[in-house]
């Protein structure tokens, strides 16, 4: 779940024709399940569910963190100062302009 107030809010609300869309694609859940090396998967396995915030939902990606301590051994100082690299996915109905004030 992506933490951002309001982040949902103007996601398009999921339309009967679109759960029956996904309900007609083939995909295997114990395929995906050893595929990805996982015991067990999000949103109780539900293949609907599961395709959906996969690729209908806005996502976060975390493409780096800088400032953190990165060296071998264990630290124990909170650094002053992190920057985080990361993008959001939005979708249909969510304007780039309202999510970035959000985050920013």
């Amino acid at each position: 779940n992506i933490l951002i107030p309001n982040l949902l809010e103007s996601v398009a609300p999921v339309t009967s024709e679109e759960t029956d869309l996904y309900r007609s694609i083939t995909f295997d859940l114990n395929e995906y399940r050893r595929t990805i090396g996982g015991n067990k998967l999000r949103h109780n396995e539900d293949k609907i569910q599961l395709l959906m915030h996969r690729w209908r939902y806005p996502s976060l990606s975390i493409h780096g963190i800088e400032g953190a301590y990165s060296g071998s051994g264990l630290k124990t100082v909170i650094p002053g100062k992190v920057i985080g690299k990361f993008s959001i996915r939005t979708v249909p109905n969510q304007q780039t302009n309202e999510v970035n004030e959000m985050v920013i």
